[in-house]
């Protein structure tokens, strides 16, 4: 072999090297998970504690307690609520420059307001 099909050869295999490494990088920060109970997982108990306080706002509502009090529940609501996938949306966005589910939905949630 001459020594162009050599370097051409090492290329291309330094090349095969990166992508198989850089793909099991990203295999493992998928496998990696929460580990625990599902009601200990940062996501999910945000989630149901920003329905217990939506739950409370309504309520709220239906007893006729007043905005004064309806209003801050639903906020405090949609902040428990809406924290990580924002946030999980705006790194995303800066580190990716990718607009990702998360963050359509936080428009889409600011658009609706």
């Amino acid at each position: 072999m001459d020594e162009k099909s050599l370097t051409t050869r090492a290329v291309t295999e330094e090349a095969e090297r990166h992508s198989s490494s850089r793909e099991d990088e990203d295999a493992e920060e998928e496998e990696e998970g929460f580990e625990g109970p599902w009601y200990r997982f940062p996501p999910i108990r945000n989630a149901g504690l920003g329905g217990i306080v939506l739950g409370l706002g309504w309520l709220a509502g239906k007893l006729s307690l007043g905005p004064a009090l309806q209003i801050p529940l639903y906020l405090v609501a949609m902040a428990l609520g809406g924290y990580f996938w924002v946030r999980e949306g705006w790194e995303e966005f800066l580190e990716e420059r990718e607009v990702g589910i998360e963050a359509l939905m936080a428009f889409a949630t600011l658009g609706a307001g």
